[in-house]
């Protein structure tokens, strides 16, 4: 079914056409956090956390949760350029004792695909004690405490077929890291993860690792951003966390951060994640040293950025206050400036802040599918992906 973008504000533009696909929906499961690939000509990857019945509750009740024991990591694939899906192609990647979050896809440039999970252990609140790790979020309306375990990587040679067992990405200094970013490949085929650090206790900070060896050893812990006022408190600075990066080549990279300043919207607390708009910061140093982020106009939560066959940057990502939905803005000028002024609605017609989380490919005939997580008039999270030029 094709439709037209809906309602965009004034400084908005509105697509000559889009068409909604749904990609992966299960009444019985949340489907979140999408991740994709274009493997060669028409074949695209999908990869998808999928959740069971204590998070379809939670977000029936309008208490939504991203941590759960009872998660894992899914792919489905597309051979028609993300038109149609196989559903009898969907497959569980990885499913371990933990929660799965936040899966990131790449492939390399020897064909391998590289799939990052977070795993996050999940406790009832009165097994506290029994968490390794410390803690990343409490929710007392759910009952459940939880800690971040590690960051997994996982390979296929084969595209998607089949995968290697998950191995845990370990720094030196601190284990604790998050992040919802595929693996970047540089020039020389050095590998970088954007990441952040969480505490319930101070604002978020966003850091890049760096693996010389194909990802079997990370290190080099970079800052790329943190706000020195919320070392007390993450709602007295600005929470810099789920960030885009994108290798402009010679040693140069965009990120594109997501800064949040607010845990409100339209009047309700999130308790999952917070609002703002993007910053922008950059380096020529391969990403060991980044210049002051610096404000972007682009209201967001998170980034995706995208090279264009025509040279631009493309960044889409959720739009969490109303109307909630997907939205992008070009870059002529690899990221100093975005049009903000032709803002792109993709879709907004969203019943609830909770969704989003795109992930954008731009297919051989130069339409862009734009994977994300939405709700349905149920209330039920599926996986839908929008198809647009």
């Amino acid at each position: 079914m094709t439709e037209s973008a809906l309602n965009p504000h004034p400084k908005s533009s509105q697509i000559g056409d889009v068409s909604y696909h749904t990609v992966y929906r299960n009444p019985n499961t949340y489907c979140s956090f999408p991740s994709l690939v274009k493997i060669k000509n028409d074949h695209i990857a999908v990869v998808f956390r999928e959740a069971d019945e204590f998070s379809v509750n939670a977000a029936l009740s309008g208490n939504p949760t991203h941590h759960d024991l009872h998660s894992r990591c899914c792919i489905i694939h597309s051979s028609d350029g993300g038109n149609t899906y196989d559903t009898h192609s969907k497959m569980t990647v990885l499913d371990t004792c933990y929660g799965l979050n936040d899966p990131g896809v790449s492939i390399l440039s020897n064909g391998e695909l590289l799939l990052r999970t977070t795993l996050v252990d999940v406790r009832p609140s009165s097994e506290y004690e029994k968490l390794d790790h410390p803690i990343l979020a409490h929710r007392p309306d759910l009952c459940t405490v939880s800690a971040v375990v590690g960051q997994s990587l996982q390979r296929s040679k084969d595209f998607g077929k089949t995968w290697s067992p998950y191995q845990l990405i370990n720094l030196e200094k601190d284990t604790s890291i998050v992040s919802r970013e595929p693996v970047i490949e540089l020039e020389d085929n050095t590998l970088l993860l954007s990441c952040y650090k969480s505490k319930p206790t101070q604002v978020e900070e966003c850091y890049i690792i760096r693996s010389w060896n194909k990802g079997k050893d990370w290190g080099n812990l970079s800052l790329v951003a943190r706000d020195e006022t919320g070392r007390n408190s993450m709602y007295q600075g600005t929470n810099y966390n789920e960030t885009a990066i994108h290798n402009l080549g010679s040693g140069k990279l965009i990120a594109m951060i997501r800064s949040d300043d607010s845990y409100h919207t339209d009047g309700q607390y999130m308790a999952i994640g917070g609002i703002g708009e993007f910053r922008v910061a950059f380096s020529d140093n391969a990403g060991f040293s980044w210049t002051k982020p610096r404000p972007t106009g682009i209201f967001g939560q998170p980034a995706c950025i995208t090279q264009l066959k025509d040279g631009r940057l493309l960044c889409t990502y959720g739009y969490r206050k109303k109307p909630y939905g997907i939205r992008a803005c070009y870059s002529h000028d690899n990221g100093i400036t975005w049009n903000t002024d032709q803002e792109v609605i993709i879709k907004n017609n969203g019943s609830i802040w909770d969704m989003g989380y795109p992930a954008s490919i731009q297919r051989d005939d130069g339409y862009i599918v734009t994977v994300y997580y939405w709700p349905d008039d149920s209330g039920i999270r599926y996986i839908e992906a929008a198809i647009w030029s």
